[in-house]
């Protein structure tokens, strides 16, 4: 599905007010089980078609969940991200607003 996306948590999951919120632009939503995570679970991903090529809008989020509103839905996961010189691994909650749009085009 097509959807205007905005980013409702901050880089370290912490919630945004809503005048913060972040457009990250158009895209394509995919809300798909992956059997090869650990443990399996549902993972969002945002992608934005460009001369052919898929790219990601946003971050893939794992662990996805969709709770549906009157002008839209808010996609909510968990975003997984290395940090430092260590690659030490964070979770960040992280979810996204989306309200359907036409395909470009």
């Amino acid at each position: 599905m097509w959807c205007e996306v905005q980013v409702c948590r901050g880089p370290g999951g912490e919630r945004l007010k809503r005048t913060d919120w972040k457009a990250l632009g158009r895209g394509k939503l995919s809300v798909d089980y992956e059997p090869r995570n650990d443990p399996p679970g549902m993972v969002g991903k945002l992608v934005k078609y460009d001369c052919g090529r898929e790219l990601p809008l946003g971050p893939p989020i794992f662990d996805a969940r969709v709770r549906t509103f009157d002008a839209g839905f808010l996609v909510i996961g968990y975003q997984i991200v290395a940090q430092g010189a260590g690659e030490v691994v964070r979770e960040f909650r992280q979810a996204w607003y989306c309200v359907p749009a036409g395909e470009p085009g």
